[in-house]
């Protein structure tokens, strides 16, 4: 129902389908936006370590759209421009703006 992102620099990572996550529209959609805001995509298998250290994370969901994560593990995350980026984009693409 979520797929998880995070941001280090320019580029968001996350899971690869080849994992067993959700292959949804919203993420996507996400894939395919993301060069309009800056940002380019790498998906792959990664370390809580590498999430732990990211500048920004978010979940994505057809229901909640883009949504920041505060907290992860423990380790208080701040809210960062991609999430807002990506929010704005969506929803001016499936016209809610």
């Amino acid at each position: 129902m979520t797929n998880i992102w995070w941001r280090a620099g320019e580029t968001l990572f996350t899971p690869s389908l080849e994992l067993g996550i959700l292959a949804g529209v919203t993420r996507a959609t996400m894939i395919e936006l993301a060069p309009e805001c800056g940002y380019r995509v790498q998906e792959g298998a990664y370390p809580l370590s590498q999430l732990l250290e990211a500048e920004e994370a978010f979940t994505t969901s057809s229901v909640r759209e883009v949504m920041p994560l505060v907290e992860v593990d423990g380790r208080t995350l701040g809210r960062g421009p991609a999430a807002d980026a990506l929010q704005g984009t969506l929803r001016r693409v499936v016209g809610k703006v």
